[in-house]
């Protein structure tokens, strides 16, 4: 007696069903890289991705069935669990305040440009009245915190303790 459709059909569909999401996750990279870099560098990395795939297959298809699958599951085990342990180290920094909660919403860390005023500068022995303190460029304020998230905030920032003479 053979194998009936009804165990085949959910595998060919559970396959599938797996396959799918990840041409999800492939096109999602592909529109984000397109939509910041330029489509042709997106296009032309999908490309050589679907090339070099195409060859792996062609290349060692069939090899790959000789591999032991438990050798497989250890070494993709491994990696999977130091991938982890590297975001619970990240975690536990955090929380004890050694390196700074960071989000995408937060201004970039680059040293501020100074602040150069555009008026010219009065002839000698004129005295000009000063502009008022709201359209003055180098008078900003600082951008308060109160536009981010009230539980994501900086850590402070450490110094590094002053080196030994020996």
């Amino acid at each position: 007696m053979g194998i009936g459709w009804a165990h085949i059909g959910t595998s060919i569909t559970a396959s599938f069903l797996a396959s799918l999401v990840e041409c999800v996750e492939a096109l999602t990279v592909v529109l984000a890289v397109g939509s910041v870099r330029g489509w042709r560098s997106a296009l032309i990395g999908s490309a050589s991705a679907i090339a070099v795939l195409l060859l792996i297959i062609a290349a060692l298809g069939t090899a790959l069935t000789h591999i032991p699958l438990h050798i497989l599951q250890l070494t993709v085990g491994t990696l999977l669990l130091l991938f982890g342990l590297r975001w619970l180290r990240k975690a536990i920094l955090r929380a004890a305040g050694l390196i700074p909660f960071t989000t995408k919403l937060q201004p970039s860390r680059r040293t501020p440009r100074p602040c150069v005023s555009t008026a010219t500068s009065p002839p000698p022995g004129t005295r000009s009245p000063s502009p008022p303190p709201s359209t003055s460029p180098c008078s900003k304020a600082p951008r308060s915190s109160s536009s981010s998230s009230p539980s994501v905030q900086a850590a402070p920032a450490r110094s590094s303790p002053p080196a030994s003479v020996p």
